[in-house]
């Protein structure tokens, strides 16, 4: 068949192929439901490259893709045609161009009847009307008798009663409060009749519904809308066409065709149309605004909709430069035991995202990633600053690649990875480690720090806190080439002497935050830690459970740090080398906020007092298992208007008078401010103290009152790392539950002993010779029922 016949005219195939053409462009135009970009183009293709003149081998396959849209045709028509003219496509195709012109001229001809059609159309509808708020209770003959009253009725449609069925099952019914109802009468005046009708008069069951009148779906459009159809109609019309309106309502009812029948009628469904916007339909940058806060894994599914959502899903990563298997909540509970996460998953979101990012954290997730995932991530994500590989086991030449692929890394977190050695360290930061500016290697235990001569000036934050090898020599290539350092945790590196202590703070002047927590420093002593005072810009200092605090090294570093905001000395030092001369001495950091004075002998009713009068920015004091601390201690904290959390746990001389106190020192309402969330809110911890919270009236006080108790537990700073005999011992205890036996039954018995210590009364026990002993067991064993009278 070819494209034009000998005689000059057109042949079939040839005006088969302008009318499909036709179509498609009215369908982009009136926006139709869906688009025949692709099918028209491998119409064009097949037709351009299998036979140029010849649709024969074309036409079955693309002329199907067209065909199974057909009832989809009204809305591929233009404003000017009626879309009932395309009810017999394919006869117009077989029949020639010729039948196709002469139908469109019967259609223009036909005008005339098309408007008396719509005319008797309006006229029926003004014998439905709509009910509201039907009782779930009325079945459809129930409400036709109820309605009966006001004239015969032709038909009463209860569209909730409907079930949805699928191939696979049923539905379940949704109840609901109440229904609507669709009521067609046989004469308009009973339906006027029942528009006028009072309440009383429409109550039925325990619900009084509500009648208006039927509305099709033309008239549901906005006011805006039928303003601007009424002003171009006659221009339409003039050029014989029909109205806008029974356009629009032919592409609403083809519309609902292709959809199968569910639990509500197409009346509902079109009002609900009419009265809100599709998701399709909004703009492209609120459609990937939208997606962009959808979670990975949904998102990742929603490309499948349609094309529209596919690309606006591809533009939503780009909104987003940085992601987190950790922090991300739902992508944590898709990915489990059963479940873990892959390098097929692993490859499937960076190939979205990947070029976008700048921070990245697979950690905390539960997975089954090997040396490719380091591939994979430096594959598709060349642009790296910020990465976190915590748990991802690999090759030392996974690294080495990794490494050299991204060379715009500026932190690298590594942190837990005990079976890691110097030599993939070494090849990890090769290539870019003199760019570095924060580094977490945190619990690598086999490392000795060879890697640590790679890193440059750019260093600010390095944490060391549990590598246990690192030795004196790799802490000096770390002082000579990082000398910028602004925080340094050495917590845990047993190894260090106090030559290293002393070339560290004459090397790093700018350290704000240092950490040397542990008990096991053998060749520490107290004059090494003298040496900290050099860090005049001192903020933050940990020092937990190192025994080589003394009364003298808390007293140089108060003297000359007196920038200090966060101080934690809890199990430091021994009951003879910390006094409560020392502790008074922390009354002179001005800008404290935070102090952990935890299992301290020295902390007294006393050395609070002074603190608490002083440091009038504190935010957050632990004073665990302070034995000495009392009811007067605490309540001078009273005075404290920034305070946020008190840690109490294990004060046993503690009592419910002193916590009555703080909960009357913080009310809810302020008296010199009617804002009310500008308060924000107290705790304090009384767990393992002899308070009784049931005697507490917490009415009226924004301080919230915890019972646990956390005083066998570590401090904040040493929570990870604690230092033993043995050597490194990994702790992570989140509840008291985690505490053995023995440790929990020799606390009770402690705890026990002092509160009986406590109680002085006189013991006027009547057993103090052998008779009254033999007495009271005679006497017991007869309610025992042992002896008989």
């Amino acid at each position: 068949m070819e494209f034009r016949s000998d005689g000059g005219g057109f042949s079939r195939p040839a005006a088969m192929f302008r009318t499909l053409r036709r179509l498609h462009g009215h369908n982009l135009e009136n926006q139709g439901l869906n688009n025949l970009t692709d099918a028209f183009q491998n119409f064009v293709t097949r037709a351009k490259y299998f036979s140029i003149g010849r649709l024969r081998r074309t036409w079955s396959h693309s002329a199907i893709e067209f065909m199974k849209y057909r009832r989809l045709l009204p809305m591929l028509t233009s404003e000017g045609q009626q879309g009932d003219q395309f009810d017999d496509l394919e006869d117009s195709f077989m029949a020639g161009t010729s039948a196709f012109l002469a139908r469109s001229d019967s259609v223009r001809s036909d005008a005339s009847t098309s408007s008396s059609s719509i005319a008797s159309r309006a006229k029926g509808e003004e014998k439905k009307i709509i009910v509201t708020n039907v009782s779930p209770r009325v079945t459809t003959s129930q409400l036709t008798s109820f309605f009966s009253k006001f004239g015969r009725i032709s038909t009463c449609h209860i569209p909730s009663e409907e079930r949805y069925h699928t191939i696979y099952a049923t539905a379940p019914k949704n109840t609901r409060a109440s229904l609507v109802a669709h009521i067609t009468f046989k004469k308009m005046e009973s339906a006027e009749k029942a528009k006028r009708a009072t309440p009383e008069e429409l109550k039925f069951y325990d619900k009084i519904m509500v009648v208006s009148p039927y509305t099709s779906s033309r008239k549901r459009a906005t006011s805006a809308a039928v303003v601007d159809e009424s002003k171009i109609a006659p221009t339409i019309t003039a050029i014989g066409g029909s109205s806008m309106d029974d356009d629009r309502l032919s592409q609403i009812s083809s519309n609902f065709s292709m959809h199968p029948t569910s639990t509500f009628s197409l009346s509902d469904v079109a009002s609900l149309f009419g009265s809100r916007i599709s998701i399709e339909n909004l703009p492209s940058k609120i459609l990937q605004r939208i997606l962009s806060m959808v979670p990975p894994v949904d998102r990742i599914r929603l490309e499948r909709v349609n094309k529209t959502f596919l690309e606006a899903a591809v533009k939503s990563w780009a909104l987003s430069d940085s992601f987190s298997f950790a922090n991300d909540g739902y992508t944590n509970r898709t990915f489990t035991r059963s479940h873990p996460l892959r390098n097929s998953h692993l490859k499937s979101f960076l190939s979205r995202c990947g070029i976008h990012l700048r921070c990245l954290d697979v950690s905390g997730v539960v997975h089954l990633l090997d040396d490719t995932a380091f591939g994979i991530i430096s594959t598709y994500c060349p642009h790296l600053r910020e990465v976190n590989i915590s748990g991802l086991k690999g090759h030392w030449m996974a690294l080495r690649n990794f490494g050299d692929s991204l060379p715009f890394l500026r932190s690298v977190t590594y942190r837990e990875m005990v079976h890691v050695g110097d030599k993939s360290l070494w090849y990890l930061f090769k290539a870019n480690g003199s760019g570095l500016v924060k580094v977490d290697l945190r619990g690598c235990r086999r490392m000795k720090g060879r890697c640590l001569r790679l890193f440059g000036p750019a260093l600010e934050q390095i944490v060391l806190d549990g590598c246990c090898r690192v030795d004196n020599m790799a802490i000096e290539d770390l002082c000579l080439r990082a000398p910028n350092v602004r925080e340094l945790r050495l917590s845990g590196c047993s190894l260090i002497t106090d030559e290293t202590l002393s070339l560290i703070t004459r090397s790093m002047g700018d350290i704000r935050t240092f950490a040397l927590c542990g008990d096991r420093f053998d060749f520490i002593t107290s004059d090494g830690l003298m040496t900290i005072a050099r860090l005049s810009a001192l903020t933050d200092l940990a020092l937990d459970y190192n025994s080589a605090v003394s009364n003298e090294v808390l007293e140089a570093i108060i003297k000359e740090a007196p920038e200090l905001r966060s101080l934690s000395i809890a199990y430091a030092g021994t009951d003879t080398t910390l006094t409560e001369t020392s502790l008074k001495c922390i009354a002179n950091l001005k800008q404290l906020c935070t102090v952990d004075m935890s299992s301290l002998a020295a902390v007294t009713n006393a050395v609070l007092t002074e603190i608490a009068s002083k440091c009038s920015q504190l935010q957050d004091i632990r004073v665990r298992n302070c034995t000495y601390l009392g009811d007067d201690g605490v309540c001078s904290l009273a005075q404290l208007s920034r305070l946020e959390h008190v840690d109490l746990s294990g004060c046993l001389l503690v009592t419910t008078k002193a916590v009555q106190t703080l909960l009357g020192a913080f009310p809810a309402e302020s008296k010199g401010s009617s804002e009310k969330d500008a308060l924000h809110t107290v705790t304090v911890v009384v767990g393992g103290t002899i308070c009784d919270i049931g005697s507490l009236r917490t009415r009226g006080s924004r301080m919230v009152v915890d019972p646990s108790d956390y005083s066998s537990l570590s401090s904040s700073t040493a929570r990870d790392l604690l230092i033993t005999q043995s050597g490194i011992l990994e702790i992570c205890i989140d509840s008291d539950d985690d505490v053995s036996g023995d440790e929990f039954e020799s606390l009770t018995a402690h705890r026990s002993f002092i509160i009986d210590a406590l109680h002085v009364e006189e013991d006027d026990s009547p057993m103090d010779n052998d008779q009254s002993i033999q007495e009271w067991a005679e006497r017991e064993a007869r309610e025992l029922g042992l002896i008989s009278e």
